[in-house]
């Protein structure tokens, strides 16, 4: 009997699971050799600021200016940034022990339709807009109606207000609409600072996700208000007028 050929999708998906699996191999052997070393710090309380494959980087609680690209095991509930987390510092990397029970999490489908943790113990959305790409009310609409569900606090953000009047006048025109509805509304700009105070004393002791289009100044405003951070800022493409994803 012939065998049957697997689509492109069933190859791509096994191919993803093989990876999964020696990534997921190399990571445990990894932390079995940091156990090992005796070089890791006592446990402590954490905050995954940023998820990557099998890693994620980890700031402390007791002391915010540290922060480590930290390795989990396997078998963890996978964190996402904003989760909390017991982890013990080490050198290169530190070792996440647990994910803490979560008060919030933001979920949305992949491209297979399997919803997927984004985001958690979020209470604050800065919804970042700007002149180009163009802003969508329906996008917008979308982030709110997240909000309201959810029950965070959102911040809409007029970015690149310092551009010239005729190119910031519809924006205005549709932040206005929200500002009426009773939203909050800061106007900023990375490049001038422009409401970048204002902006950080509204997300001050909150954890907060900054969502938009890519192109609308999310990193910039992010490095902003935090210099530390550091985040890979991307140009807009003028071909198409979309900002290629860096955050």
């Amino acid at each position: 009997m012939a065998k049957s050929k697997l689509s492109l999708r069933q190859q791509n998906r096994i191919r993803a699971k093989q990876k999964k699996a020696t990534e997921a191999v190399a990571s445990d052997q990894v932390i079995e050799t940091l156990l090992n070393s005796g070089q890791l710090g006592p446990e402590q309380k954490g905050m995954v600021v940023t998820r990557y494959s099998n890693q994620a980087d980890v700031a402390s609680v007791a002391n915010p200016n540290l922060r480590r690209r930290c390795y989990f095991r396997a078998h963890l509930e996978s964190p996402v940034s904003g989760d909390r987390v017991i982890w013990r510092d080490g050198e290169p990397y530190g070792v996440i022990y647990s994910v803490l029970p979560r008060t919030s999490l933001l979920e949305r489908p992949d491209s297979r339709g399997i919803v997927r943790p984004v985001a958690a113990n979020i209470n604050h959305i800065v919804i970042v807009i700007a002149p180009e790409p163009k802003a969508h009310a329906a996008l917008i609409d979308r982030y709110l109606v997240a909000c309201e569900y959810h029950q965070i606090e959102p911040t809409l953000v007029v970015n690149k207000a310092d551009m010239p009047g005729a190119m910031i006048e519809p924006l205005t025109q549709l932040a206005n609409q929200y500002l009426k509805l009773g939203y909050r509304v800061v106007r900023t700009s990375a490049k001038t600072g422009i409401g970048v105070d204002t902006l950080g004393q509204l997300s001050a002791d909150r954890v907060s996700i900054f969502v938009g289009q890519s192109g609308v100044g999310k990193s910039s405003l992010i490095n902003a208000l935090s210099p530390s951070a550091q985040v890979k800022t991307g140009e807009l493409s003028h071909a198409k007028a979309k900002g290629r994803h860096t955050t």
